[in-house]
């Protein structure tokens, strides 16, 4: 919708900014006042900061499509919300009612089933919501399992009557409380003296209310843990978000396991007892052996665990048949029977289609009014901005089922001003809000997330088809003070630090952390010095391709990173001497597993499963990190390269930067993280794939020419061991010294010594080490290599002779084969507790191999 369509239809909204009596609200007036009179760069610079600061809270990396972004579906707006005191006080009033009211219907369906044997709820009216779970009925309880809503959140919007209406509830999990955390934080710091100035309640109290909540439910200490989908889902960065403000830890299904109606996590050291789960996860796809479920990737059994008493589920299953859109045509008679109260929130008038008079009578107005599945949530479909074929289909849709179906009288929701390229424009609003249970009934987030419609007539997209977002301030008529969570009660018992066991997949997400690191700096430090090479030499292109060293370094990229055929493989002489096109597929081919571009977005997908565990420094390392990615990948490298110095200089300023990023966070990595499992596991994965790339290197250059100096220098500079030579040796190069100093040297960072060394370090320290007295598989392999540099004799391996060559060929050849092997041994004991699950729904059985089937899996279950 145009600016202009938007002011025309702002005309016939109410408008948030003024008094009934037509007068501007103090607050807005004010902060109009103070936006006005900012010049257009100084709006644009606050804007700038707030992308800025969203960038830096961290990314959210989609493997899918490859890219990497800010993982919100919109932006946020500078000009704040404002709520009244004694406004939001009245609309406070109406939420706590609602939520009281949905607990209550809640334990209704769930327990006695009252309004369905009375009639108040139609039968098809209830079974037709997916979210309507019967397994978890219990009419012979005193009331349901886990029947208490701990969180209630629902849409308002206000008509222009200026009544405030529910367009929505969301009773499963609080979606958007994380993209309201940080519009506050981020917009706090933007207008830091207006935020003060207007006594801005802190929002840090619902967060604090939560947290009692929990505590409250569980023994001490509690075992609480976030469960919410895998970092591919679009909201992912809302999810992390929030289990690093709360301090809980956040787990995917896979995570999970149940044993004896008991829920478990998957931790490094064995299964470890889950007695909270707040999830952030629709009731269809958590538990795959519910009637209902959509997905097999949820856990198993935790629904009957919840049930009985193995754990507790925030919010509580089944909570989703709460907002069926169709109870809003008989809430106000389920209000008085249920709480003898009369309903102070009313919803947009809505018809249930799968009454016949109400059928009847939408089919009569099918352009006047709107229309929704029960199932969606958000999105009002409009007949008027349909194609007659679209219409067609909505009312065979209808027509099919019509209990699965809702109509809504159009009502155009309010309008505040916002910012568009530094101009006030009226947009229209819906307000999400947030309540948390409390021992009196509920307590109300003083704020919530503000979101920015872009249809008119009172029609909603979803929630990625929003127009932007606000923060929501509600002003305070006293002094407020600073708040934060961390203001907390210390129990004097439990002063301790309380370290969790590292969950397997975490485990392995940071192993994989370290290990991607150093292929993207093995694969940097590579191609730089190709391009370097090209860039410094004076001699004609062909003669600098043809070089000793140029041969070793373009050898040494295809062996290191895997990319056959490459410079090793067939064809591998043609593409020495004429190297432009495999340079460009290794610098920019996102496609290609082990080219610089792939290794980066390893990296980053291996980044954004752990965001949660990372610091803000961390985070801005890996937004920079995406920023050259992108730049990288946008290069425009001519088809001659080689030649080209202008696009060499170009592509090596990229690399440079993304060669600092690589050492900033692995100083980041060593100074300014715990020494935990977690650590231990990222440096160990460094380490292994670090051993790997040396071996590898040093036995490609080695074969290729060991004498030459100018290999010996580049040798030296891939591993930046430079300038510890010439202070150590004070001569000319030398390659047993290069040697001695790049695979014997156990204070060499960079040498193959050190790093099998600190292997065996940090194997040493990981859990459940040397439990039984024997070495394991793991220890033996890191001993091995250890003792196999150990006890090298220097004299067999650094001479001149052949059979010293072959020597040092072999011995390299082994130890570059370790790494890979101790990879495995680490993932089998740490990382694999079970097999992935198979969704038996879609198994099929040839018929050729019934019985061969039906006996392998009789002796399967024997063997178990």
């Amino acid at each position: 919708m145009s600016c202009a369509e938007q002011q025309s239809t702002a005309a016939f909204c109410y408008d948030e900014t003024l008094h009934p009596d037509g007068s501007m609200l103090p607050g807005w007036q004010s902060l109009l006042t103070h936006i006005k009179e900012l010049s257009t760069d100084q709006i644009e610079r606050r804007e700038r900061d707030i992308v800025r600061q969203m960038r830096a809270n961290g990314l959210a990396y989609h493997p899918e499509t490859g890219n990497a972004d800010s993982g919100r579906p919109w932006t946020l707006d500078l000009i704040p919300m404002l709520f009244e005191k004694a406004a939001w006080d009245a609309l406070s009033k109406g939420l706590n009612q609602r939520a009281r009211l949905k607990q209550a219907l809640y334990q209704d369906i769930y327990g006695e089933q009252q309004l369905l044997k009375d009639g108040t709820i139609p039968p098809s009216m209830l079974y037709s919501h997916h979210g309507y779970l019967r397994d978890l009925v219990n009419p012979d309880a005193s009331e349901p399992v886990s029947s208490r809503l701990p969180m209630y959140s629902c849409d308002v919007s206000r008509s222009p009557s200026g009544e405030w209406l529910v367009v929505d509830d969301i009773c499963q999990y609080p979606a958007g409380i994380g993209y309201a955390l940080e519009n506050r934080i981020v917009l706090a710091r933007v207008l830091p003296r207006r935020f003060k100035e207007y006594r801005v309640r802190r929002i840090v109290t619902y967060f604090r209310q939560l947290q009692r909540y929990i505590q409250g439910n569980s023994t001490a200490p509690a075992r609480c843990v976030l469960l919410s989908y895998p970092p591919s889902h679009p909201h992912y960065f809302e999810f992390a978000w929030l289990a690093k403000y709360l301090g809980y830890p956040l787990v995917e299904p896979a995570d999970l396991t149940v044993r004896d109606n008991r829920v478990f996590i998957k931790t490094i050291t064995g299964l470890q007892l889950v007695e909270v789960i707040v999830r952030l996860i629709n009731d269809a796809e958590i538990d795959p052996l519910v009637i209902g479920s959509t997905s097999s990737q949820g856990v198993p059994g935790i629904v009957e665990a919840a049930r009985r008493g193995g754990v507790r589920i925030l919010n509580p299953m089944g909570a989703g048949v709460l907002d069926n859109p169709a109870f809003n045509s008989i809430l106000p008679q389920i209000c008085e029977q249920l709480l003898d109260e009369p309903l102070l929130l009313q919803s947009p008038p809505t018809y249930w289609l799968g009454e016949q008079t109400q059928y009847r009578h939408v089919l009569s107005r099918i352009d006047q009014l709107l229309f929704r599945h029960v199932d969606s949530l958000g999105q009002l479909l409009d007949p008027l901005l349909l194609s007659e074929t679209e219409k067609s289909r909505l009312i065979d849709k209808i027509n099919l089922t019509p209990a699965a179906y809702v109509a809504q009288e159009r009502v155009d929701r309010s309008v505040a001003p916002s910012l568009h390229h530094a101009e006030f424009v009226q947009k229209q609003i819906t307000i999400r809000t947030f309540q948390v249970a409390t021992e009196t009934g509920y307590e109300p987030m003083p704020g919530g997330l503000c979101l920015l419609d872009t249809i008119s007539g009172g029609s909603r997209p979803v929630m990625e088809g929003l127009a932007g977002s606000k923060d929501v301030w509600v002003l305070s008529n006293e002094p407020v003070q600073e708040d934060t969570l961390l203001d907390a009660y210390v129990d004097p018992a439990n002063y301790g630090p309380h370290d969790d066991e590292l969950p397997s997949r975490i485990a392995e997400s940071v192993f994989w952390l370290g290990r991607n690191s150093e292929r993207v700096e093995s694969a940097l430090r590579l191609l730089r010095n190709i391009l370097q090479h090209l860039l410094d030499d004076d001699r004609p292109v062909q003669a600098t391709l043809e070089s000793p060293a140029m041969q070793c370094l373009l050898r040494s990229v295809t062996a290191v990173t895997g990319t056959l055929p490459g410079f090793l493989g067939r064809g591998g002489k043609k593409r020495l001497t004429q190297p432009d096109r495999e340079l460009i597929s290794l610098l920019q081919d996102s496609t290609r597993i082990g080219s610089l571009a792939n290794s980066l977005q390893q990296w980053q997908l291996s980044a954004s499963a752990v965001s949660d565990r990372l610091s803000a420094d961390q985070l801005r390392v890996f937004t920079r990190l995406s920023d050259l990615q992108s730049a990288l990948a946008v290069l425009e490298l001519p088809a001659d390269l080689s030649a080209d110095n202008g696009a060499l200089s170009q592509t090596i300023e990229v690399l440079d930067e993304l060669q600092l990023l690589t050492s900033a966070s692995t100083g980041l990595g060593h100074e300014n993280v715990t020494h935990s499992e977690s650590w231990q596991f990222m440096m160990l994965g460094k380490r292994i794939e670090r051993a790997h790339q040396i071996s590898v290197t040093v036995n490609t250059v080695m074969s290729v020419d060991r004498s030459n100096q100018r290999v010996l220098e580049t040798l030296l500079r891939l591993f930046d061991s430079v300038m510890t030579y010439r202070s150590r040796y004070r001569s000319g190069l030398d390659n047993r010294r290069v040697l001695q100093l790049l695979l014997l040297d156990e204070i060499n960072p960079r040498s193959l010594a050190y790093q099998f060394k600190h292997i065996c370090e940090l194997i040493d320290a990981l859990p459940g080490r040397r439990v039984s007295g024997s070495i394991d598989p793991i220890s033996r392999l890191a001993v091995a290599g250890l003792s196999r540099v150990r006890l090298a004799e220097p004299q067999a391996l650094l001479d001149e002779d052949r059979d010293a060559r072959q020597n040092l060929h072999k011995f390299l050849k082994v130890l570059q084969q370790l790494p890979a092997s101790m990879a495995d041994a680490i993932t089998a004991q740490y990382f694999t507790h079970s097999e992935k699950a198979q969704n038996l729904g879609s198994f099929r059985v040839p018929p050729t191999g019934l019985l061969k089937a039906i006996n392998s899996s009789e002796r399967s279950g024997e063997d178990s």
